[in-house]
């Protein structure tokens, strides 16, 4: 799979960065805009992975208030500027050496800006488990390891590779093996969980995750429920899982 990275490039002028982007086109997905109150907007309906821009369109620009707000900016360079270089790392914004200019240089630069997808899977992966604890384990709800074993079980399937014909014998000897307690200790704890969700529809029916499941007429199983919770995830966050999953899936096998 092919996986194109977010790249915002911020542009002094028409034709800044005119020979980097044409040597890198057909590798990222790429969108420019001006130096102006609309950027950080841009870079947020893009959800861009990095956001580039030059030292000096940020000085004739007067940038230095807003760089801080954008997400993971990069700031290019062909002369170093000390002081404004030290409020760079000061800010923890990324400055590096645009290079000769040449195709290959060029394509180099990108890849090291490039270089974090790892740490961006671990920060989605993240994002998902935050999203499933909070729709199971309710402050003061009861059956709190049982509660903790779904958020597990719906990572686990989540992100799993043949989450498509994964089996519940699969899931309970997964939980097992990460709470330390027995497979049908795993199913039963579950099933407690999802009894107790099931006579508090009005509590844990406001989640969009369980919404739809706790509409059924009678309580689901317990597969039935965790491959619901995970495919309503997988349809909210497709996109961004093909991209990191896959883009780690590349920088592993480069290692």
């Amino acid at each position: 799979m092919l996986v194109k990275e977010r790249l915002l490039f911020i542009k002094a002028d028409e034709h800044e960065f005119e020979e980097l982007l044409d040597d890198i086109k057909d590798s990222y997905e790429l969108r420019c805009c001006s130096y102006d109150q609309s950027t950080v907007i841009n870079s947020m309906e893009m959800e861009a992975d990095h956001v580039i821009c030059s030292l000096r369109g940020i000085k004739e620009n007067n940038f230095w208030n807003i760089l801080p707000l954008l997400p993971k900016p990069v700031v290019l360079y062909k002369e170093p500027v000390i002081d404004k270089m030290q409020y760079l790392n000061d800010n923890n914004i990324c400055c590096l050496y645009m290079g000769n200019g040449e195709k290959e240089s060029n394509r180099h630069l990108i890849k090291m800006i490039c270089c974090d997808v790892p740490y961006r899977f671990m920060e989605f992966r993240q994002k998902i488990v935050d999203i499933i604890y909070s729709a199971f384990v309710i402050n003061g709800c009861k059956h709190f390891e049982g509660m903790m074993m779904i958020t597990t079980a719906v990572e686990h399937i989540f992100f799993s590779e043949n989450r498509t014909v994964m089996s519940s014998g699969e899931i309970y000897r997964y939980l097992s093996e990460k709470s330390g307690v027995s497979p049908a200790a795993a199913e039963m704890a579950v099933r407690r969980s999802i009894g107790y969700i099931w006579k508090h529809k009005d509590i844990y029916g406001k989640s969009e995750l369980l919404a739809e499941i706790l509409k059924s007429k009678r309580v689901p199983s317990n597969t039935k429920l965790l491959y619901s919770v995970a495919d309503k995830l997988f349809f909210d966050y497709r996109i961004d899982f093909c991209r990191y999953y896959a883009a780690l899936k590349d920088s592993e096998a480069k290692v």
